[in-house]
């Protein structure tokens, strides 16, 4: 009897053990699935903008590198008193509503243009830029900037030399001279002599071509030359000075 009695009352324990009832799984698994959810969209968001960092940086490093090339041969462009020696040409050009402006300039250098060791080919040479349509080169949006570069005196300072690659990805190129007054889209150093600084504003845009970015830089050209113009002196009975 007592054995009975304690075997009714371990049933008694038994069946007051129970597992989670339904609700309480739906419950849990709402739960869970908010916090999946939640970890899946802060996943996403942070892949998301380190995507667009790349993208940005990638833009971004293509305009400055760019404008840092430019920038250099501006630096060291050549002075002299006699322009005939000394260039700086800037001319204003568009396409498709985008800058596309081209500039030539007689710029001091002692890398070796053609692959002739390790000596230099000249001190002085041409150096052309201009951009160039190329869109889907290489899989990469944007238009290409291509550097010419030739060694002076040369009977065609316009043409010849080498011409090569710079920076793909590039969507527009502005250059601008200041006269001392304004910043002039164009230039012709024969006619105004030398600016007193020149603006290069360059855009570039990723591989996918979701970002576009821009870099600038602006080289002051100290003490520029200005073209000789004989003046007439009445005074001196007509002598040219």
């Amino acid at each position: 009897m007592v054995r009975g009695l304690l075997n009714q009352r371990g049933g008694g324990r038994g069946s007051r053990r129970r597992g989670f009832t339904l609700v309480e799984l739906i419950v849990a698994g709402v739960i869970i699935a908010g916090v999946s959810a939640a970890v899946a969209t802060s996943l996403s968001m942070a892949l998301r903008a380190q995507r667009m960092s790349q993208t940005r940086q990638e833009a971004l490093l293509r305009a400055d590198a760019a404008a840092v090339r430019i920038a250099q041969d501006v630096k060291n462009i050549v002075r002299d008193g006699d322009l005939f020696f000394a260039r700086l040409a800037i001319a204003d050009r568009s396409e498709d509503g985008l800058s596309r402006d081209e500039m030539l300039m007689f710029s001091r250098s002692v890398e070796s243009v053609r692959p002739i060791g390790d000596r230099p080919e000249g001190g002085e040479f041409e150096v052309q830029y201009r951009v160039v349509d190329a869109a889907g080169r290489r899989g990469r949006a944007g238009a290409v900037l291509y550097r010419r570069v030739d060694p002076v005196p040369d009977r065609v300072p316009d043409g010849g030399g080498i011409v090569f690659p710079v920076v793909e990805g590039i969507r527009s190129l502005s250059i601008e001279a200041f006269d001392g007054s304004g910043w002039q889209p164009s230039w012709e150093s024969d006619v105004g002599g030398y600016p007193y600084a020149v603006r290069i504003t360059v855009s570039a845009v990723s591989d996918d071509g979701s970002v576009v970015e821009f870099a600038r830089r602006t080289v002051a050209i100290h003490r520029p030359p200005v073209p000789y113009v004989p003046v007439l002196d009445s005074l001196a009975g007509g002598v040219l000075r």
